[in-house]
């Protein structure tokens, strides 16, 4: 797991998943149950959804799916690099 500020007021778990599924992947696309696929890892993201300073939304879209494209065109590698240390 790793904390992730990402500008919001708190730092929140955002839950990296042990290996599952397409099929499971796709079960997890609800504000209950948030799951993202980033690079073929998948993150359970549902407590931080409150607080991503993009808004819940841009979550939901991507929710129970591959969200890499949408992940990287927003987000820098030194971003997640400076959350995964930690």
């Amino acid at each position: 797991s790793s904390r992730c500020s990402c500008g919001g007021t708190s730092a929140v778990n955002i839950q990296m998943v042990r290996a599952v599924s397409e099929e499971e992947l796709r079960q997890h696309r609800s504000a209950d149950a948030c799951w993202l696929a980033i690079d073929g890892d998948v993150y359970d993201v549902t407590e931080f959804l409150d607080e991503h300073p993009g808004g819940r939304g841009t979550l939901l879209k991507h929710a129970g799916g591959d969200a890499s494209a949408a992940f990287w065109s927003h987000h820098s590698a030194a971003l997640i690099q400076r959350h995964e240390e930690r």
